[in-house]
């Protein structure tokens, strides 16, 4: 005889349960196309097309004094949102459903803070504006996600698993590298900073990765069936590693932003380790690993591709631009006088081939989406100016003097007696770091003997 069916439990996640989830997650995009419109200026202030934004939030009495309070204004407009966010959660075991409501709220906020603080930035920038802070939102959803992601990830057979992440890898590795705040031609930058990178992944997603290590490491200390001296070193560890992550990158940064971030990953270990999740996958141990996981593989494109963005700088900083520079002192002691062009060098065989800083992977170049990076570069007979653009916002200036009179021609008999002057360069060790001024130490007297006086970014032309 066949036992009958189990009663179908009434809080349990069925096909209508997440259409319901599903639901809310599309109205909540809704509100953020809806708050877009109604914070984002058009540019020239005129909207002319269908996507430009109309501003018209900014014109209601409620709304409109927050200009001069932009963070209550944007929490305000975001609570909204941030409650059909956890109606979304409680609606659906959908992991991507979950982190779109996330990008929601995230989203809804910098759109209300943009709306309010930024207007003419967003009016100058218009939908690159637009893009950064979507981007911005999407990758810290993803982030904060990262566990819930990797659980329905891990699902997938290998070969699926590499095609999903082995692009998103390769994206999010090619846009650190190859972006610079100083080029005209940069895709990922926005001018003077290029925001999406610098303050979203390599500084916010950053610090995430910080937080969601140090809660896997309390989670998993708490899996241990007792409580001894190294569960209380796993904790210690767990709550210090955020802070010792935020000052490997930001060396100056304020003791109470440090506590805050001890108290975070305290809350986070807390809420990962106590607050209960429907799933019979969801043992303390498992659980703690696949945040670890999660963390890890949003982690490892950013470092990747900060590394070879380094690297990329100290290969035009310390091999290329050099090189370059050396063949225009040959060129100047040979003919007297500089190149109009760099090619030129190459056609009088002072280099093989023609002289490009080496910024990303060209990809786009390559695809003919923008313009190959090179240097910019401006001859006056005597003297010359040479310009490249490197990662996130560092651009090195080369200036060579040449002076020969007649008086001074008189006193050389040989060509080998009189040499060019010395090139004049402005232009950093290593890159320069977002917050403080830690870099002024590490500048040391550059490979043809001069030593820069340059005090800070605000030299930069």
């Amino acid at each position: 005889m066949t036992a009958p069916a189990a009663p179908t439990s009434p809080t349990s996640t069925g096909p209508v349960h997440t259409l319901i989830g599903w639901l809310v997650v599309l109205i909540n995009v809704a509100y953020v196309v809806y708050g877009y419109y109604g914070f984002a200026p058009p540019p020239d202030g005129m909207p002319t097309d269908w996507w430009h934004g109309r501003t018209f939030i900014l014109d209601w009495e409620s709304m409109g004094g927050y200009v001069d309070a932009p963070i209550t204004g944007a929490l305000i407009w975001a609570l909204p949102s941030a409650l059909l966010g956890i109606a979304a959660f409680f609606t659906t075991r959908s992991a991507i459903a979950r982190c779109l409501a996330l990008y929601c709220v995230i989203a809804s906020f910098l759109s209300g803070a943009a709306g309010f603080a930024a207007g003419a930035a967003w009016m100058l920038f218009s939908w690159h504006f637009t893009a950064v802070l979507d981007a911005l939102a999407f990758a810290l959803a993803a982030t904060l996600t990262s566990a819930l992601l990797v659980g329905s990830w891990l699902k997938l057979g290998t070969t699926l698993r590499c095609a999903i992440y082995l692009p998103v890898f390769v994206v999010v590795m090619a846009v650190v590298r190859g972006t610079t705040g100083t080029s005209e031609s940069g895709s990922f930058g926005v001018s003077p900073w290029p925001v999406f990178t610098t303050f979203g992944l390599d500084n916010a997603v950053f610090v995430l990765c910080g937080l969601l290590f140090a809660t896997a490491i309390g989670v998993l200390t708490f899996s241990r069936e007792r409580f001894d001296g190294v569960s209380g070193l796993g904790l210690l560890v767990a709550i210090t590693l955020p802070v010792c992550f935020a000052a490997l990158r930001f060396p100056d940064l304020a003791l109470s932003m440090k506590l805050a971030l001890a108290a975070a990953a305290i809350v986070m270990i807390a809420l990962a380790a106590f607050v209960r999740v429907e799933s019979s996958e969801n043992g303390l141990a498992g659980r703690g690993l696949r945040i670890a996981l999660g963390a890890a593989l949003v982690f490892l494109p950013i470092l990747s591709g900060s590394a070879l963005a380094r690297g990329d700088f100290s290969a035009n900083r310390y091999v290329q631009s050099p090189r370059v520079v050396d063949a225009l002192q040959a060129h100047i002691k040979a003919e007297e006088f500089y190149p109009e062009k760099l090619e030129d060098l190459v056609t009088a065989g002072y280099l093989e081939t023609p002289p490009r800083p080496r910024i990303g992977f060209g990809l786009l170049e390559t695809l003919g989406i923008t313009e190959p990076a090179a240097y910019r570069y401006n001859e006056y007979g005597s003297s010359f100016v040479l310009e490249f653009d490197s990662s996130l916002w560092v651009q090195c200036q080369y200036s060579g003097n040449y002076y020969f009179d007649e008086e001074e021609e008189e006193e050389y008999d040989e060509e080998d007696d009189w040499e060019p002057e010395t090139p004049e360069w402005s232009c950093l060790d290593k890159r320069p770091a977002l917050w403080g001024d830690e870099d002024a130490e590490g500048r040391e007297e550059d490979d043809y003997g001069y030593d820069d006086d340059f005090e800070g970014e605000d030299d930069f032309e």
